[in-house]
Protein backbone atom coordinates (compact mmCIF):
# COMPACT_ATOMS: atom_id res chain seq x y z
CA UNK A 1 0.00 0.00 0.00
CA UNK A 2 2.86 2.30 1.06
CA UNK A 3 4.46 1.25 -2.40
CA UNK A 4 1.95 2.23 -4.36
CA UNK A 5 1.37 6.04 -2.52
CA UNK A 6 5.15 6.60 -2.93
CA UNK A 7 4.81 6.03 -6.78
CA UNK A 8 1.81 8.11 -7.29
CA UNK A 9 3.28 10.92 -5.23
CA UNK A 10 6.36 10.66 -7.84
CA UNK A 11 4.34 11.07 -10.84
CA UNK A 12 2.21 14.33 -9.26
CA UNK A 13 5.43 15.76 -8.83
CA UNK A 14 6.55 15.34 -12.38
CA UNK A 15 2.84 16.52 -13.47
CA UNK A 16 3.55 20.03 -11.65
CA UNK A 17 6.99 21.12 -12.10
CA UNK A 18 6.78 21.41 -15.99
CA UNK A 19 3.78 24.35 -15.04
CA UNK A 20 5.60 25.71 -12.24
CA UNK A 21 8.53 26.28 -14.65
CA UNK A 22 6.79 27.50 -17.31
CA UNK A 23 4.89 30.38 -14.58
CA UNK A 24 9.01 31.31 -13.62
CA UNK A 25 9.54 31.77 -17.18
CA UNK A 26 6.55 34.23 -17.25
CA UNK A 27 7.96 36.72 -14.77
CA UNK A 28 10.36 38.99 -16.64
CA UNK A 29 14.16 39.40 -14.90
CA UNK A 30 16.27 42.22 -14.70
CA UNK A 31 19.07 41.79 -16.97
CA UNK A 32 22.09 41.13 -15.64
CA UNK A 33 25.20 42.51 -17.53
CA UNK A 34 28.23 39.71 -17.98
CA UNK A 35 31.91 40.71 -17.48
CA UNK A 36 34.13 38.64 -19.55
CA UNK A 37 36.32 36.84 -18.21
CA UNK A 38 40.18 37.73 -17.85
CA UNK A 39 42.14 36.41 -19.84
CA UNK A 40 44.92 33.86 -18.19
CA UNK A 41 48.65 36.04 -17.82
CA UNK A 42 51.05 34.17 -20.53
CA UNK A 43 53.40 31.42 -19.46
CA UNK A 44 56.94 33.14 -18.66
CA UNK A 45 59.37 31.30 -21.72
CA UNK A 46 61.68 28.95 -20.85
CA UNK A 47 64.99 30.20 -19.97
CA UNK A 48 67.55 29.27 -23.36
CA UNK A 49 69.78 25.88 -22.67
CA UNK A 50 73.42 27.09 -23.69
CA UNK A 51 74.42 24.97 -26.15
CA UNK A 52 78.38 23.99 -25.94
CA UNK A 53 79.68 24.35 -29.33
CA UNK A 54 80.91 21.13 -31.00
CA UNK A 55 85.21 21.49 -30.37
CA UNK A 56 87.00 22.13 -33.80
CA UNK A 57 89.64 19.40 -34.70
CA UNK A 58 93.14 20.44 -35.30
CA UNK A 59 94.22 20.93 -38.85
CA UNK A 60 96.81 17.86 -40.23
CA UNK A 61 100.50 19.69 -39.90
CA UNK A 62 101.46 21.60 -43.18
CA UNK A 63 103.68 19.65 -44.70
CA UNK A 64 107.62 21.05 -44.59
CA UNK A 65 108.73 23.10 -47.64
CA UNK A 66 111.42 21.73 -49.72
CA UNK A 67 114.02 23.68 -49.51
CA UNK A 68 114.95 25.06 -53.30
CA UNK A 69 118.34 26.57 -54.43
CA UNK A 70 118.98 30.04 -54.31
CA UNK A 71 119.82 31.97 -57.49
CA UNK A 72 121.79 35.11 -57.48
CA UNK A 73 119.14 37.76 -58.86
CA UNK A 74 119.81 39.45 -62.21
CA UNK A 75 121.02 43.01 -62.43
CA UNK A 76 117.93 45.02 -63.35
CA UNK A 77 118.72 48.15 -65.61
CA UNK A 78 117.90 51.49 -64.75
CA UNK A 79 117.01 53.52 -66.69
CA UNK A 80 118.51 57.04 -67.05
CA UNK A 81 116.29 60.03 -65.59
CA UNK A 82 117.91 62.89 -67.21
CA UNK A 83 120.44 63.26 -64.15
CA UNK A 84 123.34 60.65 -65.84
CA UNK A 85 126.43 62.25 -65.92
CA UNK A 86 126.44 62.50 -69.80
CA UNK A 87 122.79 64.49 -69.55
CA UNK A 88 123.80 66.95 -66.79
CA UNK A 89 127.09 67.62 -68.16
CA UNK A 90 128.14 66.99 -71.36
CA UNK A 91 125.08 66.81 -73.81
CA UNK A 92 124.76 70.46 -75.42
CA UNK A 93 127.68 71.74 -73.92
CA UNK A 94 130.98 69.98 -75.65
CA UNK A 95 131.82 71.12 -78.96
CA UNK A 96 134.52 69.95 -80.98
CA UNK A 97 135.21 70.78 -84.78
CA UNK A 98 137.75 71.52 -87.63
CA UNK A 99 138.45 75.68 -88.80
CA UNK A 100 139.82 76.13 -91.88
CA UNK A 101 141.77 79.30 -92.59
CA UNK A 102 141.34 80.16 -96.09
CA UNK A 103 143.22 83.30 -96.35
CA UNK A 104 145.41 85.39 -94.08
CA UNK A 105 145.77 89.53 -94.32
CA UNK A 106 149.30 90.24 -93.02
CA UNK A 107 149.91 94.09 -91.66
CA UNK A 108 153.45 94.50 -92.93
CA UNK A 109 156.19 92.05 -95.39
CA UNK A 110 158.50 94.53 -95.67
CA UNK A 111 161.15 96.32 -94.39
CA UNK A 112 163.65 98.05 -96.24
CA UNK A 113 162.77 97.89 -99.36
CA UNK A 114 164.63 99.03 -101.97
CA UNK A 115 167.64 100.78 -99.66
CA UNK A 116 171.15 100.98 -100.26
CA UNK A 117 172.44 99.36 -97.06
CA UNK A 118 171.43 96.53 -95.06
CA UNK A 119 170.63 98.61 -91.63
CA UNK A 120 166.77 99.02 -91.65
CA UNK A 121 166.59 95.38 -93.23
CA UNK A 122 165.04 92.59 -91.05
CA UNK A 123 168.39 90.97 -90.95
CA UNK A 124 171.81 90.90 -93.30
CA UNK A 125 169.92 91.30 -97.54
CA UNK A 126 166.74 90.21 -95.34
CA UNK A 127 164.01 92.72 -96.24
CA UNK A 128 160.79 91.14 -96.67
CA UNK A 129 158.88 87.77 -95.58
CA UNK A 130 156.53 86.10 -97.68
CA UNK A 131 153.45 84.00 -95.34
CA UNK A 132 152.35 81.19 -96.19
CA UNK A 133 148.80 82.23 -95.99
CA UNK A 134 147.53 79.21 -97.93
CA UNK A 135 144.65 76.63 -96.74
CA UNK A 136 145.21 75.59 -93.26
CA UNK A 137 143.37 73.81 -90.65
CA UNK A 138 143.14 73.24 -86.73
CA UNK A 139 140.68 71.54 -84.15
CA UNK A 140 139.05 73.50 -81.74
CA UNK A 141 137.41 72.09 -78.69
CA UNK A 142 135.17 74.32 -76.49
CA UNK A 143 132.59 74.04 -73.59
CA UNK A 144 129.52 76.00 -73.21
CA UNK A 145 128.69 76.90 -69.23
CA UNK A 146 125.43 78.22 -69.80
CA UNK A 147 123.83 78.86 -73.11
CA UNK A 148 125.58 82.59 -73.59
CA UNK A 149 129.06 81.65 -72.09
CA UNK A 150 131.84 79.10 -72.42
CA UNK A 151 135.61 78.27 -72.94
CA UNK A 152 137.77 76.70 -75.49
CA UNK A 153 140.73 75.90 -76.83
CA UNK A 154 142.40 76.16 -80.64
CA UNK A 155 145.53 75.34 -82.40
CA UNK A 156 146.95 77.66 -85.20
CA UNK A 157 150.33 77.79 -87.46
CA UNK A 158 151.85 78.81 -90.32
CA UNK A 159 155.43 79.75 -91.79
CA UNK A 160 157.00 82.79 -93.46
CA UNK A 161 159.73 82.63 -96.16
CA UNK A 162 162.00 85.21 -95.79
CA UNK A 163 163.36 86.70 -98.95
CA UNK A 164 165.75 89.21 -100.36
CA UNK A 165 165.85 91.26 -103.94
CA UNK A 166 165.30 89.72 -106.70
CA UNK A 167 162.50 87.63 -104.37
CA UNK A 168 162.56 84.52 -105.79
CA UNK A 169 162.64 81.09 -104.31
CA UNK A 170 166.08 81.01 -104.18
CA UNK A 171 167.03 83.97 -103.01
CA UNK A 172 165.97 83.02 -99.25
CA UNK A 173 167.80 82.36 -95.71
CA UNK A 174 165.38 80.30 -94.58
CA UNK A 175 161.42 79.92 -93.19
CA UNK A 176 160.29 81.25 -89.84
CA UNK A 177 157.52 78.71 -87.87
CA UNK A 178 155.00 79.69 -85.60
CA UNK A 179 152.97 77.10 -83.78
CA UNK A 180 150.34 78.61 -81.65
CA UNK A 181 148.21 77.11 -78.79
CA UNK A 182 144.84 79.81 -78.49
CA UNK A 183 142.55 79.91 -74.92
CA UNK A 184 139.88 81.54 -75.14
CA UNK A 185 136.53 82.85 -73.94
CA UNK A 186 133.29 83.40 -75.80
CA UNK A 187 129.56 85.09 -75.60
CA UNK A 188 127.08 83.70 -78.23
CA UNK A 189 123.59 84.55 -78.29
CA UNK A 190 121.11 81.48 -80.01
CA UNK A 191 118.37 82.68 -82.23
CA UNK A 192 115.04 80.73 -83.25
CA UNK A 193 116.33 80.83 -86.84
CA UNK A 194 119.22 78.10 -86.00
CA UNK A 195 121.76 81.07 -86.57
CA UNK A 196 124.06 81.76 -83.10
CA UNK A 197 126.46 84.71 -83.48
CA UNK A 198 129.54 84.92 -81.52
CA UNK A 199 132.80 86.98 -80.15
CA UNK A 200 135.62 85.08 -78.86
CA UNK A 201 138.32 87.11 -76.96
CA UNK A 202 141.34 84.79 -76.10
CA UNK A 203 145.30 84.33 -75.46
CA UNK A 204 147.69 82.72 -77.91
CA UNK A 205 150.83 81.37 -76.81
CA UNK A 206 152.93 81.47 -80.14
CA UNK A 207 156.40 78.94 -80.70
CA UNK A 208 158.67 80.79 -82.94
CA UNK A 209 161.18 78.81 -84.61
CA UNK A 210 163.68 79.28 -87.81
CA UNK A 211 164.31 76.71 -90.05
CA UNK A 212 167.24 78.03 -91.95
CA UNK A 213 168.16 77.19 -96.22
CA UNK A 214 170.69 74.63 -95.68
CA UNK A 215 173.25 76.45 -97.53
CA UNK A 216 173.06 79.89 -95.99
CA UNK A 217 173.60 77.55 -92.63
CA UNK A 218 176.90 75.79 -93.97
CA UNK A 219 178.35 79.11 -94.28
CA UNK A 220 178.09 79.71 -90.64
CA UNK A 221 174.93 81.66 -90.87
CA UNK A 222 172.62 81.64 -87.73
CA UNK A 223 168.91 82.65 -86.25
CA UNK A 224 167.42 82.30 -83.26
CA UNK A 225 163.23 83.24 -83.07
CA UNK A 226 161.96 84.12 -79.04
CA UNK A 227 158.66 82.76 -78.14
CA UNK A 228 155.83 84.93 -77.98
CA UNK A 229 151.91 84.98 -76.49
CA UNK A 230 149.17 87.37 -76.22
CA UNK A 231 145.82 88.74 -76.77
CA UNK A 232 143.33 87.85 -80.16
CA UNK A 233 140.15 88.38 -80.46
CA UNK A 234 137.53 87.10 -83.27
CA UNK A 235 133.87 87.41 -84.61
CA UNK A 236 131.96 84.09 -86.20
CA UNK A 237 128.23 82.85 -86.91
CA UNK A 238 127.11 79.46 -86.57
CA UNK A 239 124.07 78.16 -87.91
CA UNK A 240 123.14 74.63 -86.87
CA UNK A 241 121.47 72.49 -89.54
CA UNK A 242 121.03 69.54 -87.53
CA UNK A 243 120.44 68.69 -84.21
CA UNK A 244 124.05 68.19 -83.20
CA UNK A 245 125.83 68.89 -86.82
CA UNK A 246 126.67 73.20 -87.36
CA UNK A 247 128.88 75.33 -89.63
CA UNK A 248 130.50 78.81 -89.33
CA UNK A 249 132.03 81.55 -91.08
CA UNK A 250 134.54 83.41 -89.25
CA UNK A 251 137.22 86.07 -88.76
CA UNK A 252 140.51 86.44 -86.71
CA UNK A 253 142.90 88.82 -85.92
CA UNK A 254 145.73 88.43 -84.00
CA UNK A 255 149.37 90.17 -82.97
CA UNK A 256 152.46 88.31 -82.93
CA UNK A 257 155.90 89.63 -82.46
CA UNK A 258 158.81 87.86 -84.09
CA UNK A 259 161.56 88.71 -81.88
CA UNK A 260 165.07 87.05 -82.49
CA UNK A 261 168.90 87.23 -83.42
CA UNK A 262 171.06 87.11 -86.57
CA UNK A 263 174.50 85.54 -85.93
CA UNK A 264 177.34 85.28 -88.86
CA UNK A 265 179.88 83.58 -89.39
CA UNK A 266 182.98 86.77 -89.42
CA UNK A 267 182.17 86.55 -85.52
CA UNK A 268 180.03 90.10 -85.12
CA UNK A 269 178.35 90.89 -82.13
CA UNK A 270 174.15 88.95 -82.76
CA UNK A 271 171.80 91.23 -84.40
CA UNK A 272 168.52 91.67 -82.86
CA UNK A 273 165.29 92.37 -85.24
CA UNK A 274 161.88 92.14 -84.84
CA UNK A 275 159.56 90.50 -87.65
CA UNK A 276 156.16 91.63 -86.86
CA UNK A 277 153.44 88.75 -87.66
CA UNK A 278 149.99 90.73 -86.99
CA UNK A 279 147.38 89.90 -89.38
CA UNK A 280 143.97 88.89 -89.81
CA UNK A 281 142.40 85.92 -90.98
CA UNK A 282 139.32 84.24 -91.94
CA UNK A 283 137.20 80.92 -92.85
CA UNK A 284 134.92 77.98 -92.46
CA UNK A 285 134.21 75.72 -89.74
CA UNK A 286 132.08 72.10 -89.15
CA UNK A 287 131.74 71.43 -85.72
CA UNK A 288 129.91 68.35 -83.88
CA UNK A 289 128.07 69.11 -80.52
CA UNK A 290 127.47 65.82 -77.82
Amino acid sequence: MKKHLFVLLSLSALVITPHAVFAQEAVPEEEVEILPEPLPEPLPEPAPVPVEPAPTPEPPPAPEPVQEPVLPAEPVPVESDGSSFFDAYVKSKLEVGVRMILSRSFDSTSQGDDTPTRDDNYFGSIDRIDPDDEFSAAVYIQYALCEYFGVGMTFDSFDATTQDAPYTAANTDGDVTLDSTLFYVFLQYPTEYNLTPYFELGYGSHDIGFDPEPNWASRGNSVAMEDDSGVYYALGLEYQFTENFACELFWRTMSIAGKGEYRNADGRAPLPFEMNFDHTAWGLGVSYTF
